[in-house]
């Protein structure tokens, strides 16, 4: 629901700027409970730090507002998933801020399209 949300926040933000919906395929990275939990921790890092890499580039205030929201409770999730899977959900004390090319390198092998 959290994603979902998102997305049409975006979209209301970024009106016909916004791409494309994509499509994902994680293949064997979901098959057993510690596959999913190592690509879900994976992913959920991911997502904080490709806000927080675009962050700069972002000019427009409901845009901004957006994603400061958004990010915000990606952190939690990418905190949840690591506590849930017995892990430090804080491990450092800064996460690195990616640029779109480094995101679709550990992240554009599930996108399909």
């Amino acid at each position: 629901a959290h994603e979902a949300a998102h997305v049409r926040a975006l979209r209301g933000v970024l009106k016909s700027a916004a791409v494309a919906k994509p499509t994902f395929d994680f293949g064997a990275t979901v098959q057993s409970s510690a596959a999913f939990t190592r690509t879900a921790i994976a992913v959920e890092d991911l997502g904080v730090s490709a806000y927080a890499g675009q962050g700069p580039r972002l000019k427009q205030v409901p845009v901004i507002q957006a994603a400061l929201a958004i990010h915000s409770i990606e952190a939690r999730h990418a905190a949840w998933i690591r506590f849930i899977a017995g892990q430090n959900p804080a491990p450092v004390a800064f996460d690195p801020a990616r640029t779109m090319n480094q995101v679709l390198a550990v992240a554009g092998g599930f996108i399909k399209s």
